[in-house]
Protein backbone atom coordinates (compact mmCIF):
# COMPACT_ATOMS: atom_id res chain seq x y z
CA UNK A 1 0.00 0.00 0.00
CA UNK A 2 3.18 2.64 1.33
CA UNK A 3 4.30 1.60 -2.42
CA UNK A 4 1.23 2.56 -4.30
CA UNK A 5 0.62 5.77 -2.64
CA UNK A 6 4.27 6.82 -3.23
CA UNK A 7 4.22 5.33 -7.11
CA UNK A 8 1.07 7.77 -7.23
CA UNK A 9 2.54 10.42 -5.64
CA UNK A 10 5.53 10.45 -8.11
CA UNK A 11 3.35 10.27 -10.72
CA UNK A 12 0.68 13.12 -9.65
CA UNK A 13 3.88 15.04 -9.15
CA UNK A 14 5.52 14.25 -12.87
CA UNK A 15 2.08 15.21 -14.20
CA UNK A 16 1.95 18.44 -12.59
CA UNK A 17 4.96 19.81 -13.42
CA UNK A 18 4.79 18.50 -16.90
CA UNK A 19 1.84 20.83 -16.91
CA UNK A 20 3.60 23.94 -15.26
CA UNK A 21 6.21 23.95 -18.28
CA UNK A 22 3.33 23.81 -20.65
CA UNK A 23 1.65 26.60 -18.92
CA UNK A 24 5.14 28.50 -18.53
CA UNK A 25 5.32 28.04 -22.40
CA UNK A 26 1.66 29.03 -23.08
CA UNK A 27 2.71 32.18 -20.79
CA UNK A 28 6.04 32.93 -22.45
CA UNK A 29 4.23 32.97 -26.19
CA UNK A 30 1.52 35.38 -25.06
CA UNK A 31 4.28 37.82 -23.42
CA UNK A 32 6.21 37.70 -26.65
CA UNK A 33 2.97 38.75 -28.52
CA UNK A 34 2.34 41.68 -26.09
CA UNK A 35 5.96 42.66 -26.06
CA UNK A 36 5.61 42.98 -30.15
CA UNK A 37 2.15 44.55 -29.70
CA UNK A 38 3.12 47.54 -27.24
CA UNK A 39 6.73 48.22 -28.40
CA UNK A 40 6.67 51.70 -26.69
CA UNK A 41 5.79 50.53 -23.20
CA UNK A 42 8.45 47.80 -23.31
CA UNK A 43 11.39 50.68 -24.12
CA UNK A 44 9.09 52.61 -21.93
CA UNK A 45 10.09 50.03 -19.17
CA UNK A 46 13.73 49.69 -20.65
CA UNK A 47 13.85 53.11 -20.00
CA UNK A 48 13.34 53.44 -16.12
CA UNK A 49 9.71 53.66 -15.94
CA UNK A 50 9.51 50.30 -13.82
CA UNK A 51 5.91 50.71 -13.10
CA UNK A 52 4.93 49.51 -16.36
CA UNK A 53 4.87 46.25 -15.53
CA UNK A 54 2.27 46.72 -13.79
CA UNK A 55 0.62 47.33 -17.40
CA UNK A 56 2.01 44.54 -18.58
CA UNK A 57 0.61 41.88 -15.51
CA UNK A 58 -2.53 43.94 -15.89
CA UNK A 59 -2.71 42.92 -19.75
CA UNK A 60 -1.84 39.20 -18.57
CA UNK A 61 -4.29 38.76 -16.39
CA UNK A 62 -7.01 40.29 -19.07
CA UNK A 63 -5.55 37.23 -21.74
CA UNK A 64 -6.08 34.89 -19.06
CA UNK A 65 -9.44 35.91 -17.69
CA UNK A 66 -7.27 36.36 -14.25
CA UNK A 67 -6.67 32.85 -13.79
CA UNK A 68 -2.78 33.31 -14.22
CA UNK A 69 -0.64 33.66 -11.06
CA UNK A 70 0.66 37.34 -11.22
CA UNK A 71 3.60 36.29 -9.41
CA UNK A 72 4.71 34.09 -11.86
CA UNK A 73 3.82 35.81 -14.90
CA UNK A 74 6.02 38.66 -12.90
CA UNK A 75 9.01 36.80 -12.85
CA UNK A 76 8.21 35.45 -16.79
CA UNK A 77 8.09 38.82 -17.41
CA UNK A 78 11.31 40.31 -16.01
CA UNK A 79 13.13 37.68 -17.45
CA UNK A 80 11.78 38.54 -21.19
CA UNK A 81 11.65 42.22 -20.70
CA UNK A 82 15.45 41.71 -19.90
CA UNK A 83 16.61 40.30 -22.81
Amino acid sequence: LIIAVEHEKEHLEEELSQEMNNQNASFEKMIDQLMADNVAQVEQYRAGKTKMMGYFVGQLMKQTQGKANPQELNKLLESKLKE
